[in-house]
């Protein structure tokens, strides 16, 4: 295979299916990325002209914009961990998805509900440390991220409130190296002033994750201590732990890849949009900078989903990741869509390929 220094010196346009996977293998300095733009910006403004997407009249739709319930993500330095648990072998059967998660991905219908079903795996694994029992139950994934249920018990005794207890050390690691972010944040409890806690794992990674294992290890689970105006006074260890897992997330997912290789705009500054991904849960695009000042900016443009019936859904980026000239940029669904309810995606006020 050629290397990314050798095509750089052909006068043809590089393949946007050769780039990727030499962008993949190989970093991309900012002289390359340069030597990028000039190769390309022909065939882009040539496939601009010749194919120049217009916004389809269609009667206004009602826009509805869901403030989405999980946290954003906390990039991390990972390590490694113990446990084996298959998300993804024939032995492992699929049941019916946990309530909770039902209410992380607002699905409210049956339609929705049998996505998530089809996206889910049960685990029903379970680890202990100091007297406390730290269970990932059931995970939801797709190709670029997994949210896993997990749960904490504690000895009888113990009273944990979820707006103090929190895990203060956690390290995960990916079978294939990647950037990566997480966040885990606790789900309303059911039952208040008991020793049981829910948590969901939210991660995402730049790369596929689909079919890659995941080393988890959590530690030090600890306690907020707050006076009666809840200000934060202190904290209490409750278990060093740690609690580790290895996890394997399904190689077969529901995410659809769209090729783009067309120059977009963000205010005054251009940008080429390479790839998108989309799932039921999320989308993804995959993009190269043509100036420094666009990663900062793209972070605030909204993408715009149209459905069937007329419904706008509006989201943010919820996590994005830059190296090189190459960046990307994740967008999590407020609720499950159905892939074949979307008639159009925009993107910096242009439709994309859909």
């Amino acid at each position: 295979m050629s290397s990314m220094n050798d095509l750089m010196e052909l006068e043809n346009v590089i393949e946007p299916q050769k780039l990727e996977e030499l962008a993949r293998s190989e970093p991309m300095d900012a002289i390359t990325g340069q030597r990028i733009q000039q190769l390309t910006m022909e065939k882009i403004r040539a496939a601009q002209h010749t194919q120049s997407v217009q916004m389809e009249t269609k009667p206004s739709a009602e826009r509805k914009i869901k403030t989405q319930r999980r946290g954003r993500r906390i990039l991390a330095a990972l390590a490694a961990c113990a446990l084996i648990i298959s998300l993804g072998t024939a032995a492992v059967a699929r049941f019916s998805t946990d309530e909770r998660l039902l209410e992380v991905f607002h699905a409210d219908s049956q339609s929705q509900i049998a996505q998530l079903n089809e996206m889910s795996v049960q685990i029903g694994q379970s680890c202990q440390a100091d007297g406390y029992t730290v269970t990932l139950q059931q995970a939801i994934s797709d190709r670029h991220n997994t949210w896993v249920l997990m749960e904490v018990e504690g000895p009888a005794e113990a009273v944990l409130d979820e707006d103090l207890v929190y895990f203060q050390d956690t390290h995960i690691q990916m079978e294939k190296l990647s950037g990566h972010g997480y966040t885990i944040y606790p789900l309303p409890d059911a039952v208040p002033g008991d020793n049981k806690l829910s948590y969901i794992l939210d991660f995402s990674a730049r790369n596929q994750l689909a079919g890659q294992k995941l080393q988890l290890q959590l530690g030090r689970l600890t306690e907020n201590i707050v006076d009666e105006t809840q200000s934060l006074i202190g904290f209490n260890l409750l278990a060093e732990g740690p609690w580790k897992f290895e996890l394997e997330v399904p190689k077969q997912d529901s995410t659809v890849s769209m090729w783009q290789w067309r120059l977009l705009r963000s205010g005054e500054t251009d940008f080429l949009l390479c790839r998108m991904d989309v799932s039921p849960l999320s989308a993804s695009l995959e993009t190269i900078k043509l100036e420094r000042s666009i990663y900062m900016r793209l972070q605030k443009e909204p993408l715009q989903v149209y459905l069937q019936d007329g419904t706008c859904l509006e989201f943010t980026c919820s996590s994005s990741g830059s190296g090189g000239v190459r960046m990307q940029y994740q967008y999590e669904f407020s609720v499950p869509v159905q892939l074949n309810e979307i008639v159009r995606i925009v993107y910096c006020g242009q439709e994309l390929n859909w």
